[in-house]
């Protein structure tokens, strides 16, 4: 008689940084404090929705570090907070200022809690304090800057199982699975830290009218950086990760395989 092996859920770590926030500080230092309000609200918001298994975030500055129980449970946040960032503001607002976010899943030592991914130390005759930082921490850290462009979640390959990339999927209305966990291929969009990496494909929707709304927003956003040399090497990055969630529907057998350029010509993914 075969036994079924119950594998459990992996404890993670999201870490999520504010994009363009360098520019910001040239700008005036109102504009860089209103991106870290903009990130603390988003978190806040998304833990209001989250599932238990999320169990607590810290946030410093740009940076919001998630400490989750599951991959499923990360996966569920990330998705709220990122379609809150790309669609939860009016159009006069992204005409001003665009958020976008870059982020990494990594694991997650079981004991290590949200207060001890950094852990002053008092030096000097208690003086100086000095902040340890908790390996898993500075793991995701030096992914997360490894050079990857665009408003993209990249997961670490131990985490993703057969049942995670199953719960991940989205069930499209032609009655396939769309994967949305697709692992990073060796091409030259991503660095060669990332590899044997997945990414995670937030933007993808089995409701034809919603995936129309969100390219078009990314068609939009595209048009609107077009004048920030940076911004718009953010932009593109981001619509090359649409254009491989497109393909990924098109393969499930979906209609919506396809996705205008910022040309407005209908392209295959």
């Amino acid at each position: 008689m075969r036994h079924r092996v119950t594998v459990p859920p992996l404890p993670s770590l999201i870490l999520i940084d504010v994009l363009g926030v360098r520019a910001r500080w040239g700008t005036g230092a109102r504009h860089a404090v209103s991106a870290f309000e903009t990130l603390a609200e988003l978190v806040e918001t998304a833990l209001e929705d989250a599932p238990p298994d999320v169990l607590g975030a810290e946030i410093e500055s740009d940076t919001a570090v998630v400490a989750c129980r599951s991959t499923n449970a990360a996966l569920r946040f990330v998705r709220t907070l990122y379609l809150d960032a790309f669609l939860g503001r009016s159009a006069a607002e992204e005409r001003r200022e665009r958020l976008w976010l870059r982020g990494v899943l990594v694991p997650r030592p079981p004991g290590l809690r949200i207060d001890e991914v950094r852990t002053p130390r008092r030096r000097a005759g208690g003086r100086m304090v000095v902040n340890d930082l908790a390996s898993a921490f500075t793991e995701a850290v030096a992914l997360e800057k490894s050079g990857f462009k665009g408003m993209r979640f990249v997961v670490h390959g131990d985490l993703v199982t057969p049942k995670v990339r199953a719960a991940a999927a989205v069930r499209t209305q032609g009655g396939g699975s769309a994967d949305t966990v697709v692992r990073i291929s060796g091409d030259r969009t991503y660095p060669s830290a990332l590899k044997g990496f997945h990414d995670y494909l937030w933007m993808a929707t089995s409701d034809d009218d919603e995936w129309k709304r969100r390219t078009n927003r990314m068609a939009r956003r595209l048009r609107q950086a077009a004048h920030d040399p940076d911004e718009v090497v953010q932009a593109a990055g981001t619509q090359v990760a649409f254009d491989a969630c497109a393909e990924e529907l098109r393969a499930a057998g979906t209609s919506r395989g396809r996705t205008r350029s910022a040309r407005g010509k209908l392209t295959k993914a």
